[in-house]
């Protein structure tokens, strides 16, 4: 289901319009290495506190969780475009850097292929 289904009917017209946006910044600067909640909350005008409220109220997840998955969508996409292109390629084009790419396959233990079919994101 799309964020923008599952974004609740009783959200308040100031609370969409404030998810939307952050979504809108997520999805367009989703490859930016840097991307953090508090730059996307300040560049909204407020706190990053109440994006983190926002992201867990309406759409059951956290903003990093929701711009990790973004990423990993990527990657796969660019795995099937590309399936001769690195792997660590993939994963710096998708927004990940080499230190967040390294360490959070290294910390799952799995090798990236299997965590990426693993996940089964389409």
């Amino acid at each position: 289901m799309s964020a923008d289904a599952r974004i609740a009917t009783d959200l308040s017209p100031i609370n969409e319009f404030r998810l939307r946006q952050a979504l809108s910044i997520i999805h367009a600067r989703f490859r930016e290495e840097t991307l953090t909640v508090e730059i996307i909350s300040r560049d909204l005008g407020f706190s990053s506190s109440l994006l983190r409220q926002l992201f867990h109220r309406y759409l059951e997840t956290t903003p990093v969780k929701y711009i990790c998955h973004i990423r990993l969508k990527q990657a796969l996409t660019l795995m099937r475009v590309n399936p001769g292109q690195e792997i660590k390629q993939i994963m710096m084009q998708s927004g990940f850097s080499d230190l967040t790419w390294s360490g959070y396959f290294r910390h799952k233990g799995r090798n990236q292929l299997t965590l990426c079919h693993k996940l089964n994101i389409q």
